[in-house]
């Protein structure tokens, strides 16, 4: 699920939700909405993956190293642990 995807990189980048949904898809209340029940249709979806598996900003890309994240993939996953 999309949620769980944008809520592991919120925790692990310590991005605050409104400027995720801002930088990924030009809409602040994305993770609110999504939190109440919005369904994202598959362009939104391939958004929000690219942005993730990209890094996001570069900000995000140096908390994301710095805590053993990788960026590089499909999908931000932490490097010794697969899930």
């Amino acid at each position: 699920m999309i949620l769980g995807k944008i809520d592991r990189y919120l925790k692990v980048t310590s991005m605050a939700p409104t400027r995720f949904g801002r930088e990924a898809v030009r809409d602040p209340r994305l993770v609110h909405d999504l939190r109440r029940g919005r369904e994202p249709g598959a362009r939104m979806i391939a958004r929000i993956e690219a942005y993730i598996a990209a890094g996001g900003t570069r900000r995000a890309a140096v908390r994301m190293r710095a805590r053993g994240w990788s960026a590089g993939c499909s999908q931000a996953r932490p490097v010794p642990v697969a899930w």
